[in-house]
């Protein structure tokens, strides 16, 4: 198995460990007690290598959005879960290491582009 397959699995079983837990965290709180109210919730979890960042949208009851991102291996995953589901409430939607991503200046920017602010600014410093 290459090392990248390895820290992709890696990622996916604690992505998948975590989204189960905060799934059942999310059924529980839904059915036993207050609604939780907030738009938006971000959580930090230690994983392996180094921290894992959470961020879960929507409304609860409705269906809401859960991206992990692992700074150690520049990498994200987004889950969509959905409790009203019968078949199932949670899916992966994608999976990406974004490393190369951030190499990048600009990508399907609107104007004005990054190297004609630079040209701008340069010498008004």
């Amino acid at each position: 198995m290459t090392k990248r397959r390895v820290a992709t699995d890696d990622l996916v079983r604690s992505a998948l460990l975590m989204a189960s837990g905060l799934v059942m965290g999310f059924w529980i709180a839904n059915r036993s007690g207050p609604a939780i109210s907030a738009q938006q919730q971000l959580t930090t979890a230690n994983v392996a290598q180094g921290a894992m960042t959470t961020q879960i949208t929507g409304t609860p009851g409705q269906t809401q959005w859960i991206t992990l991102v692992n700074p150690a291996s520049q990498s994200l995953a987004v889950y969509r879960f959905e409790p009203n589901n019968p078949r199932g409430a949670l899916k992966l939607e994608a999976v990406r290491q974004f490393r190369w991503d951030l190499m990048l200046s600009e990508y399907q920017n609107q104007p004005p582009e990054v190297s004609a602010v630079e040209s701008m600014t340069r010498g008004k410093r």
